[in-house]
């Protein structure tokens, strides 16, 4: 379905201390599905903040590029509660998202949790979740979608994972991610 130099955009956050990081790095990984990393970029956005939307855009634009599949995050926060805004990172960049997790988080919780540290912003986004469960081998995932269909995002995460249940551009961006945080 997909052409072999077909471009993915994995996305991932660094590992953070609560409480003494006030920020965390984000990685962009730009991933083709014959297997060559592009480029990648390494930004900045603060734990439990609101500006996970504008960094993502931000770095999208240093990519030089004007097209691709999908972004695509494992899980709905990056950086704490920092929650950004699918909605808003498609309709600036044109990219379908694709937030997948593998198990519902548990929104009273979260809505909870965001209330106390006055985050309304990532609450909305919190609140503007769509998650569709989809069935991924021997399990159930759960997808939260902008700009792409259901089959075709469970299409492009298939073609993206090589082994294991991971696609490789997330993956590949949590491996950057966190060896960064252990250089500062």
């Amino acid at each position: 379905m997909f052409k072999r130099k077909a471009r993915v955009i994995g996305i991932d956050d660094a590992p953070f201390k609560k409480g003494i990081n006030m920020s965390t790095t984000l990685v962009m990984v730009l991933y083709r599905l014959d297997f060559i990393v592009e480029k990648v970029i390494a930004g900045k956005i603060e734990v439990d903040g609101s500006d996970a939307t504008d960094a993502i855009i931000g770095m999208f634009r240093k990519l030089s590029i004007s097209t691709a599949e999908a972004f695509i995050t494992e899980g709905v926060t990056l950086g704490g509660f920092n929650i950004p805004s699918i909605r808003d990172i498609h309709a600036e960049t044109g990219i379908p998202f694709i937030s997948y997790v593998r198990r519902p988080p548990d929104i009273p919780a979260m809505e909870k949790a965001l209330g106390k540290i006055n985050n309304n912003v990532s609450l909305a986004n919190l609140r503007s979740l769509k998650l569709e469960p989809v069935n991924i081998g021997n399990e159930v995932i759960y997808l939260n979608l902008e700009g792409i269909g259901k089959e075709e995002a469970l299409s492009l995460l298939l073609a993206s994972t090589r082994t294991g249940k991971t696609p490789e551009p997330v993956r590949l961006s949590h491996l950057i991610a966190s060896g960064l945080a252990n250089c500062y």
